[in-house]
């Protein structure tokens, strides 16, 4: 026969149960980092757990003994509201976020959320709820609030695409730039939508593969407005992968880079200013001196002619046939003379326009131009110059042109012999002349050469047509100016002295 168990043991056996589900109750309750409480229909709390005292630096004891003290700490802001609802427990179902302030002065975010427990009439008569420390969310949505208004506040185009490359996301300047509406939808538009047929290949072929491959890529690309205009932008594209490296997303970020293209346009023109300038001025000084080389024998058939005339004259030998073509000689002659006088004359002093022009702010802006190639080559250039106030009567575009040309020499020179130290020194010094000196650390110019660097035709370059540094002179004199220079195996320095206004 089975024992049956006696009342008494079904009893005993029914409290170790109890006991044992208070054990992981409390086991449970006493591990959590939430609040986890109920509350009677009499207003008092029948259980805290031990969380409370964590968050609220009060015991759970005081709670039992005052089931409002929890108000306390309650942010002034909030806690009209919390009374309000703690007050209609029983009527709504508690879901409210709030504030406490502790006692050093920090303030936590919280949520409570209670659910009702019914009688066998079916009405509530307990509410089990949990209060839920939030400060952290929210503190990252206020971050990702603030990271938004940054994102919405700048001026560049920012955006979000799937994998596939459809729109997640585009803020304002995107919007400004491509010319779309803020509430217009973007999620039906592709990444196609928005370049050029060939940016597009581009992107596909090169940009997306490399982002793919190192997480970023970056160029210039064109986009597309709805409006038919190309911008011209720098992109950043960055692709988004999930821990398996499985792709999720891409962001872009593109920067309008129109001015910065019209300044390169307009740097490019004034290059091309200076280049016909110097071409003039080379034709101007070839055709003084073919003017100078012309001169001598015209002036010889001319005095050839009154010879031939002179005796033909004393001769006469059938004069009225001789003279007239002698005489149409002369003529030709000393016309041909007078426009060449004319030519040279051309190119003389005096025939250019000068305005008072800061020396130190030219300097620097015939930098600006040659900056790329500067980079480049590696080279660094003074600018202690820049405090050296001095106004002087020039012609600007001429005087320019002269600073290039010595510029470029400067670096031709260093690039061309491998200088491992590469350096431009710029100085200015006023005195009753501006004196103007340019050096550079480049391998220096031979004894033999020195003497013959403003000869026209003279050149040490292969390619060179030894016209800039005669060109360079011939600028300088008819500002009433000097030019030098100096050598060594350490560098060559030009010296240009201009009258003082």
């Amino acid at each position: 026969m089975t024992d049956t168990p006696t009342p008494h043991q079904s009893t005993e056996t029914r409290l170790r149960e109890l006991e044992n589900i208070k054990e992981i109750f409390d086991q449970l309750t006493d591990n959590l980092t939430d609040v986890f409480w109920i509350v009677e229909d009499t207003w008092k709390f029948v259980y805290v757990s031990p969380a409370y005292e964590k968050i609220w630096g009060a015991s759970c004891q005081s709670l039992y003994d005052d089931p409002v003290s929890w108000l306390e700490i309650i942010h002034p802001e909030d806690r009209e509201r919390l009374k309000d609802s703690y007050a209609n427990l029983f009527e709504e179902p508690t879901n409210i976020e709030y504030r406490i302030i502790l006692k050093d002065g920090s303030i936590r975010h919280l949520k409570s959320l209670g659910y009702y427990i019914y009688n066998e009439e079916g009405k509530p008569y307990r509410i089990v709820g949990t209060t839920i420390d939030i400060t952290d969310r929210k503190q990252a949505e206020e971050t990702q609030k603030h990271l938004m208004a940054i994102i919405e506040a700048t001026t560049d185009f920012i955006g979000m695409t799937d994998k596939n490359g459809y729109s997640l996301y585009t803020n304002r300047a995107g919007r400004k730039i491509c010319n779309i509406g803020a509430d217009e939808d973007m999620s039906h538009m592709h990444i196609s939508d928005f370049h050029t047929q060939a940016d597009f290949k581009h992107i596909m072929k090169e940009a997306l593969p490399c982002a793919l491959k190192n997480n970023v890529w970056s160029g210039e690309i064109e986009i597309l407005t709805s409006d038919g205009r190309k911008v011209p932008m720098h992109q950043v594209i960055i692709a988004h992968k999930s821990p398996h490296g499985e792709v999720e997303y891409f962001s872009t970020i593109m920067r309008d880079i129109s001015e910065r293209k019209q300044a390169e346009e307009e740097l490019r023109k004034h290059r091309n200013q200076i280049a016909a300038i110097e071409k003039f001025s080379a034709v101007g000084e070839m055709t003084a001196a073919i003017a100078h080389e012309l001169n001598q024998p015209i002036a010889a058939i001319a005095n050839y002619a009154r010879g031939c005339l002179w005796t033909l004259r004393s001769d006469k030998p059938e004069t009225n046939k001789i003279m007239p073509v002698v005489e149409d000689i002369i003529v030709q002659a000393e016309r041909a003379g007078n426009i060449m006088r004319n030519i040279r004359s051309s190119f003389e002093k005096g025939s250019i326009e000068k305005q008072p022009v800061c020396l130190a702010n030219l300097l620097a802006e015939t930098i600006q131009h040659i900056k790329d190639d500067l980079e480049k080559s590696n080279i660094e250039i003074n600018d202690d110059f820049k405090d050296v106030n001095v106004t002087v009567l020039v012609d600007s575009v001429q005087i320019e042109q002269v600073i290039m040309n010595l510029l470029n020499n400067a670096i031709d020179a260093m690039t061309a012999h491998d200088c491992t130290t590469r350096e431009i020194n710029l100085a200015i010094e006023s005195d009753e002349m501006v004196t103007l000196s340019i050096s550079d650390s480049g391998p220096g110019i031979g004894n033999e050469h020195l003497k013959k660097v403003f000869d026209p035709l003279f050149t040490t370059k292969k390619k060179g047509m030894g016209l800039g540094l005669s060109i360079t002179k011939s600028i300088i004199e008819a500002h009433d100016g000097e030019i030098s220079v100096t050598s060594s195996p350490k560098g060559t320095c030009f010296t240009i002295k201009l009258p003082n206004q």
